[in-house]
């Protein structure tokens, strides 16, 4: 059995994790919680999730968090404009 976690990317190519961001379309999700386990567990549901289903349970935890798509788009939730500068 194969685990795809334990593969080494390519050498000209950056490692990616069990689900590249094309498959969809997000590419990065940052929160802000009082917890840091809780940024993570939060920040990794999102971004597994996809765009939709993950703003959505970010806005129904009530954190502030930022999605980033593939495209360079962002998608704010939950008052994260008071974090921008």
């Amino acid at each position: 059995m194969e685990r795809p976690w334990r593969r080494s990317p390519p050498p000209d190519r950056p490692a990616r994790g069990l689900f590249s961001s094309s498959d969809h379309g997000v590419a990065a999700v940052s929160v802000v919680a009082a917890e840091a386990s809780e940024a993570e567990i939060l920040a990794k549901a999102a971004l597994i999730a996809g765009p939709e289903t993950g703003a959505a349970l970010l806005a129904d935890a009530m954190v502030p968090a930022v999605m980033t798509m593939d495209d360079g788009t962002t998608d704010c939730v939950g008052g994260w404009q008071e974090f921008e500068r």
